[in-house]
């Protein structure tokens, strides 16, 4: 449903994703282990999505550290829990980190990154 209608809303700078944010978000409020399954599990699945122009297992490798490193910073944090506002910061956050070492690594294997 995310590629039939958020896709179709452009804004500046590319748009958001909305997958990416909710497995980030469960990434947070869930142990180290589980960010990293998470993770593993919902980049396997933007790997298999259409769009996707890089190699298979990128961003399925991307999401395992970011979820993990995303995990371990907010696991045993009750104040993450209680401010949806920090939740919001820290996902917003994990999602730009998340983006970067996908256009590096696109922009090292020679694929197209979109343009700017």
């Amino acid at each position: 449903m995310e590629f039939l209608i958020v896709d179709q809303v452009h804004l500046p700078f590319g748009g958001f994703s909305l997958f990416l944010i909710f497995v980030l978000s469960w990434s947070a409020l869930s142990s180290p282990e589980i960010g990293a399954i998470g993770g593993f599990f919902g980049g396997f699945l933007l790997d298999l999505d259409p769009s996707s122009n890089g190699p298979m297992g990128q961003w399925a490798l991307i999401l395992s550290a970011v979820g993990f490193g995303i995990a371990f910073l907010s696991y045993g944090d009750a104040s993450l829990r209680g401010s949806p506002l920090r939740l919001i910061v820290f996902v917003a956050g994990a999602v730009v980190v998340s983006i970067c070492p996908y256009l590096r690594l696109n922009s090292l294997f020679g694929l197209e990154v979109g343009t700017i």
